[in-house]
């Protein structure tokens, strides 16, 4: 069975895990396989044919398809499961799917917020106004804590509200081989963090869905050509949450799933549109990118982000406080979390963290990171294949 947020394969074996499969890859070099690859795969056959009944239909989209094309996914994911909690941040992709539900009063059970409250109000880089990565807490103060406020006198259905607070709630004060391996892409000392279990409000339910706001679509240009694909950063921190006493909960990406393809092919179509009108602010990689490593970073990342939410989230407020898309700080470090190792009740697992990564770390030939000026910022972003979307004009 396909893995629901795509898998790793070398040659015929299939993996869930990032690290697993890294680990495998660098056994089988040092065995005497150099020429081994390792294939990210999120769910490849079935964008690829329905990219091709796309193209034979002439099937085309705009930015005003996109509400009745998020309509039409919020109604599916809610006749398909009993209860549906949604991942929220308070940023584009996730406000657009809660109003998306709201506006159409279709319920949502649970809404849940990750956020190290506890010290949110200590931790401050420079005005709180400011939109550095380092800053995010302030997401907290000046976004999330109104917007939940908000919420809790206005939804129109009933729906319990979860804080997680992922410095309190914490169940241990150091770090395992289970939660390394399980966090599969990033390997964080912060999103390992976020990935501590949480306990939702389903008790009884059969079916259960985690809603998660991911991603803007990857387009992409070759010369006159314009191609989506999809990068398995943007899904490893739906693959690393756990449901305290719930194995079987379903993680549900929004915008990039095989439930409802054209979601995905739609969204890529009105970027490709608006970059072809004129715009400079698109990522394009060359033609030796299976080759290289193709991480997107810093201001080109956040860069190519804001385009996106201009394009296809415009109702999405343009004062909203969300701070600029996260960088790897070198040696596995988060760009958002230099604080984490200030905290004194934070050494143990800090220590613990440190020592867990270098340990699994070392297996792992350099082929598979990321390694720049800061030396190894994290592992390699992996891609699926490319699907066509059409030819600038």
């Amino acid at each position: 069975m396909h893995n629901q947020l795509g898998q790793y394969k070398i040659g015929k074996t299939a993996f869930a895990n990032k690290t697993l499969a890294l680990l495998d890859a660098t056994a089988q070099r040092k065995a005497g396989n150099p020429y081994v690859e390792v294939q990210w795969d999120y769910f490849d056959d079935t964008f690829n044919r329905y990219n091709l009944h796309r193209r034979k239909l002439g099937l085309d989209w705009g930015v005003s398809d996109l509400p009745r094309l998020h309509l039409a996914r919020a109604k599916q994911l809610r006749d398909q499961y009993d209860y549906l909690a949604l991942q929220y941040s308070g940023g584009s992709d996730s406000w657009t799917i809660l109003n998306t539900f709201i506006k159409y009063n279709i319920p949502i059970d649970e809404i849940v917020v990750r956020h190290a409250v506890c010290v949110a109000d200590k931790f401050a880089v420079g005005p709180a106004e400011s939109k550095v990565e380092s800053n995010y807490l302030h997401e907290w103060t000046k976004l999330l804590k109104a917007d939940l406020e908000a919420l809790a006198q206005s939804l129109p259905f009933k729906c319990k509200i979860t804080v997680y607070d992922f410095l309190k709630d914490r169940p241990r004060d150091y770090v395992t081989d289970e939660d390394f391996i399980q966090h599969s892409h990033w390997v964080e000392e912060s999103t390992i963090l976020n990935a501590q279990p949480i306990q939702l409000g389903a008790q009884e339910a059969d079916r259960v869905a985690m809603i998660w706001g991911l991603d803007k679509p990857i387009v992409q240009r070759f010369g006159s050509k314009y191609y989506l694909c999809f990068s398995d950063s943007a899904l490893h921190v739906a693959k690393a949450a756990v449901y305290a006493g719930r194995a079987d909960v379903v993680a549900e990406p929004f915008y990039w799933t095989p439930m409802m393809p054209e979601l995905a092919f739609a969204e890529a179509m009105c970027v490709m549109k608006a970059v072809d009108a004129g715009s400079e602010h698109i990522v394009r990689f060359d033609s030796n990118w299976q080759k290289r490593d193709r991480v997107i970073r810093g201001t080109q990342l956040q860069d190519y982000n804001d385009f996106c939410v201009g394009v296809i989230r415009p109702d999405y407020p343009k004062d909203r406080f969300q701070v600029r898309k996260s960088t790897r700080a070198g040696n596995f470090k988060h760009s958002k979390c230099p604080w984490l190792y200030t905290l004194p009740e934070m050494q143990r697992y800090c220590e613990s963290w440190d020592h867990v990564a270098k340990s699994y770390l070392s297996q792992i030939d350099d082929k598979w990171f990321f390694i720049d000026g800061m030396g190894k910022s994290g592992f390699r972003t992996f891609f699926t294949r490319f699907h066509y979307l059409g030819d600038s004009k």
